[in-house]
């Protein structure tokens, strides 16, 4: 073997890894991914949304709320087994329109904007879940007691 294959063999390994970045903090190349839900009534899904879970103009995407946590469930994988009457296309500028979401669970646009900001994957692959924000004005009561 060379000498520049055995370099590259120790670069490689996990245990050189492991020294190597002993003692390092990683920083994102972007900020929280977060949905926001604007005063026009549109979710708008911000960049670090959009790289972190593969969402592109027309994507495709299905919208759960959980009005006891005030939490978005998102689900951008498997969208074929999802009916078209429950899908969410996001348009080229990255919103998709929320009237339908807003009239359901009346959520009061008089304290809009309201941001969601990503809390966790789960167990399922595509399926991702925001939580309100701690500054958003609305229940922040809730919030703040759960992260008590």
């Amino acid at each position: 073997m060379s000498n520049a294959n055995i370099a590259l063999k120790n670069v490689l390994t996990p245990a050189a890894i492991d020294e190597a970045l002993a003692g390092f903090t990683f920083v994102p190349s972007d900020g929280t991914p977060f949905i926001t839900l604007d005063t026009q009534r549109r979710f708008y899904f911000n960049t670090s949304l959009r790289k972190m879970f593969g969402l592109k103009a027309y994507s495709k995407i299905a919208i759960g709320y959980n009005v006891a946590t005030k939490s978005i469930a998102v689900l951008t994988k498997n969208m074929d087994a999802v009916p078209a009457n429950f899908t969410y296309v996001l348009d080229k500028r990255h919103y998709a329109s929320a009237r339908k979401f807003v009239a359901d669970f009346k959520i009061d646009m008089n304290k809009a904007p309201l941001t969601y900001v990503f809390d966790r994957g789960t167990s399922v692959d595509g399926v991702y879940i925001f939580r309100l924000a701690q500054d958003a004005p609305i229940d922040a009561e809730l919030i703040e007691s759960k992260s008590k």
